[in-house]
C-alpha cells in the first residue's frame, strides 16, 4: 500500500475489469492508476457538488457556477469513450484467443 491511500472495496463485473486490466497493462499503466485517474476526473466535473480536499483538485479548475446538465453530459462522454474502448480491446482479445485456439488444433 502506498503511502497516504487506502485500500478499498467496489463491486465490478469480472469482464469489465478483465477488459479494463488487459488495456491498462496494454498502455504500460495499472488498473490502480486507471481508476484512481478515472475518479480524478470525474471530481473535477461534479467537484461543485460535494466536499473537496483543496490537495486534490485545483479549485481554479472549478466553474463558480456548473450547469448539471454539462456535467451529465461530460460524464456519459467519458463513459462512452471508455465502454467503445472495452468493447475494442474485449474484441480484439477474443479474435487473438480463437487464433490461438485454432493452432492448438
Amino acid at each position: 500500500m502506498s503511502k497516504g491511500t487506502h485500500m478499498r472495496n467496489v463491486r465490478v463485473s469480472d469482464e469489465l475489469w478483465d477488459v479494463a486490466k488487459v488495456k491498462a497493462e496494454s498502455e504500460g499503466r495499472t488498473l490502480s492508476g486507471v481508476i484512481r485517474e478515472s475518479l480524478q476526473a470525474y471530481v473535477e466535473v461534479t467537484a461543485p457538488y460535494g466536499q473537496l480536499d483543496a490537495q486534490v483538485v485545483d479549485a481554479d479548475k472549478l466553474s463558480p457556477e456548473p450547469d448539471p446538465a454539462q456535467a451529465v453530459l461530460e460524464c456519459i462522454d467519458i463513459l462512452s469513450d471508455a465502454l467503445s474502448d472495452a468493447q475494442m480491446t474485449l474484441g480484439r482479445a477474443m479474435r487473438t484467443i480463437s487464433r490461438l485456439k485454432g493452432r492448438d488444433d
